[in-house]
């Protein structure tokens, strides 16, 4: 199967969109924008250290030196502390980094994964089924078999059982868990035309879920989880498959997996081991997109020194 180049998103996507930026303003954060088709969010950080602007997935592509100065005078006027960034290549970063003239260092975390799963979705369903591993074939059928289905709803006992799922899931893989009203409002504020709800389900009881957002070809797999019940259904197969099914029948290209860890490790203190045997198994000849991580532009380096002191402290504590 043919890599997906990361060329094939150079805007960034669907994180460096209006679309995202007016989500991200509904769910009560504070959002920015400027007219060079820059988009991100205004952080605050804790014991009043100050705010810090983040630019998820930027920059997708080289800007001319005045779109970077912009930017500057711009993070200058909000008085930021620093920029956070996520150039998409070496390449990109280094001319970023030259452009905006500001001393730049790795963030202390990755926001946006490092290296992600993007699978082409423009080959017919059977060549996409003999492709995958055989294992995750056999499994899509064995939940068939089993009586497992697979639907889009907004059902509020089906929103309900997801939303268990997911903090049952969060607890149990250790990752991190936005509250329960943050997963709530993809299905208020999105129309279904950009974002579905999927559910697998069998005798009417949930056993996983996912949200999916579309956006200009690409399928995105936000968020996703499966419970205790059924495991041996093999409902996460299906509903993966299902949801590759709906992105072409909507005239997707590309299916994001979102973060794996192939080639380059998981976060500190993880273990993403599963879930990218997971992944794989639907794109196992699928390169991994890599990115050059998360980045911070120091606008204040006093105030800079000293907030990673004290995050540092903080951890060792």
């Amino acid at each position: 199967m043919n890599q997906v180049s990361v060329q094939t998103i150079p805007d960034g996507g669907l994180f460096q969109s209006q679309e995202w930026t007016a989500f991200q303003q509904a769910c009560g954060k504070n959002t920015w924008s400027l007219e060079e088709g820059i988009y991100g969010t205004e952080n605050t950080l804790p014991l009043g250290m100050g705010k810090y602007g983040y630019a998820p997935r930027f920059p997708g592509s080289k800007f001319t030196e005045r779109e970077y100065q912009a930017l500057k005078k711009y993070a200058h006027k909000r008085n930021w502390m620093f920029l956070r960034v996520e150039p998409q290549s070496r390449e990109i970063q280094e001319h970023l980094f030259h452009g905006m003239s500001l001393k730049a260092v790795e963030a202390l975390h990755d926001v946006q994964p490092r290296e992600v799963l993007m699978l082409d979705i423009t080959l017919d369903e059977e060549t996409l089924l003999k492709e995958m591993k055989s294992k995750s074939r056999y499994n899509i059928r064995l939940a068939e078999k089993q009586g497992v289905t697979v639907e889009m709803t907004r059902n509020e006992e089906d929103v309900q059982a997801f939303l268990d799922i997911m903090e049952s899931t969060a607890k149990r893989k250790s990752i991190h868990f936005h509250s329960r009203s943050y997963y709530q409002f993809f299905l208020v504020h999105l129309k279904r035309e950009a974002c579905e709800l999927f559910v697998a389900k069998k005798d009417d009881v949930v056993l996983a879920g996912s949200i999916v957002y579309f956006y200009q070809g690409t399928a995105y797999y936000l968020h996703g989880g499966s419970g205790d019940t059924g495991r041996n259904l093999m409902a996460p197969h299906l509903l993966q498959w299902r949801q590759i099914q709906v992105a072409k029948q909507r005239g997707c290209k590309r299916y994001d997996f979102g973060g794996v860890a192939i080639k380059t490790p998981a976060a500190k203190g993880k273990d993403w081991s599963g879930i990218t045997r997971f992944k794989q198994g639907f794109g196992p000849k699928t390169e991994s997109l890599l990115f050059s991580g998360t980045h911070d532009l120091i606008l204040q380096p006093v105030r800079y020194t000293l907030y990673r002191a004290l995050y540092t402290l903080k951890k060792f504590l």
